[in-house]
């Protein structure tokens, strides 16, 4: 059984800043961009495999993320932690937004990276753009690619890597599951393991 047992709703269009759509993509890319940062600085070494934060996207639909990005923690000072990180609370602040407990919960979701959409730079995605119009070859590689296999949907979520600075949109396909588990998730709070799932409410 998961231990994710607190868990807060960031949702960007409370925030006085957001406009637009557009402006809530923006948002919603530096606070999931920072919790990312947040999750290497409380895992340190281990952050690619580790139990103490996920994140799912409940509003999300075949071809957006949403507009709410629901982090969860093992503990509610790991989750104060995070959202105190430098990376997240100058954008999270005016959401005003409270940590809660995990209700109990009946849906359970997989949320894992697709590296097999997202491994490409940009710049190698711009290179291998060029390359399909040359030959007249219809263009593979799209920044808004979806994609559903059986029950998996795939969106983009834009992304700014801590290595290299580079930004970039990381694939995340998520899909039902009919039981609670207890596995590993990496750096960006995502499944790493198969039985890694977080509570669908």
């Amino acid at each position: 059984m998961s231990d994710l047992n607190h868990y807060v709703d960031l949702d960007c269009r409370k925030s006085g800043s957001c406009q637009d759509e557009n402006d809530v993509k923006f948002l919603f890319s530096k606070i999931f961009t920072g919790i990312h940062h947040a999750i290497v600085l409380e895992c340190g070494g281990d952050s690619n495999n580790q139990r103490k934060i996920a994140v799912s996207f409940p509003q999300s639909s075949a071809d957006s993320h949403g507009p709410v990005l629901r982090v969860f923690a093992t503990s509610n000072d790991i989750l104060d932690r995070a959202l105190r990180h430098p990376s997240v609370h100058r954008f999270v602040t005016g959401l005003h937004a409270a940590v809660l407990a995990v209700p109990e919960a009946r849906a359970f979701q997989i949320l894992a990276r697709d590296r097999s959409l997202d491994k490409a730079s940009p710049s190698s995605k711009r290179r291998a753009h060029a390359r399909c119009e040359s030959i007249g070859h219809p263009v593979a590689i799209s920044h808004h690619h979806e994609k559903k296999i059986g029950r998996s949907v795939c969106f983009p979520v834009e992304v700014q890597s801590q290595s290299n600075g580079e930004r970039f949109l990381l694939q995340v396909g998520v899909r039902s599951s009919e039981s609670n588990g207890n596995g590993n998730f990496g750096a960006y709070g995502l499944s790493k393991s198969p039985n890694a799932v977080v509570p669908h409410f």
